[in-house]
């Protein structure tokens, strides 16, 4: 920084101001040291002693000069430092955010799809049970139809026997001796036994088979009834699994858009984050512009302001 004068009266601060910058021993050993670098200035309107001593001061204002504009470079420096460490720090707080906000639509994805696959298990298992359930009632209902069949079938071959038994016994008693017609007569009653024997076992095989076709159409019917049931109970097993299915791809598809959404928010925020750091370097580089303008004018007004005092109190 320039040095400030002492204070004078206005008269000496106008017409005898004392140079800033000038120490005569010290001028004259720079002039030792730098005349036979540099020679002599020229100055029409200088003594010897004079440029002596404003090339001397000269050097203290230009060193003065390089002083502020290194520290104005300096705070430049640290300026940007601090803008760059900020603009870096808030990007890296919108990562972590955004970080935490992913990891809880993660989260909240699992727990969903638990929740669905939950609700998937829980209805398959009650189709399963109730399958179990209508299948054992049909195969206790078709155990039922078959014993109930099976005791009329038992029933009507009992009541075929007895009429048998009962029309053979109703026949003519059988007749003794050994005569033609006795003999006959025996042959005669044999055959009527054995014809009546033989439509007896003709009807009981018509009431086995009539039996049997009903034994068999309940099985067939049970059957059939079983394989819908299995047929309806799949249908609804693949129903609940695609409806599960379409939850969790819903729920993905959500969380995805989500999850992007945010990405896209973070992105805008950090090239927020950037446009400002710039719009704050151009700001600083600006202000860094300005005051080295204001410090060529300051020291070009002090070195004039230094020539015009040695010009006045240099002898």
């Amino acid at each position: 920084m320039v040095k400030q004068a002492a204070p004078m009266d206005e008269f000496n601060r106008l017409e005898h101001a004392a140079p800033q910058y000038y120490d005569a021993a010290k001028a004259h050993e720079y002039y030792l040291r730098t005349r036979e670098l540099t020679g002599r200035r020229s100055g029409k309107d200088l003594t010897d002693k004079q440029k002596e001593a404003f090339d001397y001061s000269k050097s203290e204002i230009k060193l003065a000069k390089k002083s502020e504009q290194q520290k104005a470079i300096e705070e430049k420096r640290a300026a940007f430092e601090v803008i760059r460490q900020t603009a870096e720090s808030k990007a890296q707080e919108i990562s972590a955010k955004l970080e935490e906000i992913l990891a809880q639509y993660d989260e909240a994805s699992v727990s969903i799809v638990e929740e669905i696959n939950a609700e998937r298990v829980t209805q398959l298992n009650f189709i399963k049970e109730n399958l179990k359930s209508a299948l054992r009632a049909l195969a206790d209902k078709k155990e039922g139809d078959l014993e109930a069949i099976a005791d009329r079938k038992t029933a009507a071959l009992r009541k075929i026997t007895k009429e048998t038994q009962e029309k053979i016994e109703a026949l003519p008693p059988i007749p003794t001796g050994s005569s033609p017609r006795a003999i006959k007569l025996r042959e005669e009653r044999r055959d009527e036994i054995a014809k009546i024997r033989e439509d007896s076992a003709l009807l009981k095989d018509e009431t086995s088979d009539k039996f049997g076709t009903e034994r068999d159409a309940v099985r067939d019917s049970t059957r059939a009834k079983q394989d819908q049931l299995r047929e309806a109970a799949s249908d609804e097993r693949e129903s609940v699994n695609n409806q599960a299915s379409e939850e969790i791809n819903a729920v993905s598809d959500e969380i995805a858009t989500q999850k992007n959404q945010q990405r896209g928010a973070a992105s805008s925020e950090k090239e927020q984050v950037r446009a400002q750091a710039k719009e704050l370097i151009d700001g600083a580089q600006q202000q860094y512009e300005a005051l080295k303008q204001e410090l060529m004018a300051k020291y070009e007004e002090a070195e004039a302001t230094e020539f015009e005092a040695i010009k006045t109190s240099v002898r």
